[in-house]
């Protein structure tokens, strides 16, 4: 009877905590468009790798990356939904980016020597 009435109370708690918003589920956390362009840039620079390791350099623009590295280049969704793309360094060294809606959106950027994405803040 005790394990009836506790199996009873787990389930009441169970679907009454359903409501309480989770990151990613409608949350106030919801992921910016800012946060997914960059999750598309990622596919992009490990497309961007793939293609030095296979050429000792990166390409002179991301359509060479197409079919071989990656299947299709998908546009940031912010700002103008543009990538910039740009070699430095005789195609040693790339910076890869998108600008943001001016209003909302930061402009952000990806340096291959540094690795990672830097955005600014608005």
């Amino acid at each position: 009877m005790k394990n009836r009435i506790f199996i009873f109370v787990l389930l009441v708690f169970i679907t009454g905590c359903s409501d309480i918003p989770t990151p990613g589920k409608g949350s106030s956390e919801e992921e910016s468009n800012a946060d997914k362009s960059k999750k598309t840039g990622d596919r992009i620079t490990s497309a961007l790798a793939a293609y030095r390791a296979d050429h000792l350099a990166y390409p002179d623009n991301l359509e060479l990356l197409v079919p071989k590295y990656i299947p299709k280049i998908n546009p940031p969704l912010s700002g103008n939904q543009n990538w910039l793309y740009k070699t430095y360094e005789a195609g040693q060294r790339y910076k890869l980016g998108f600008k943001g809606d001016t209003a909302t959106e930061p402009e952000c950027w990806f340096d291959s020597e540094e690795f990672h994405w830097v955005c600014d803040k608005r």
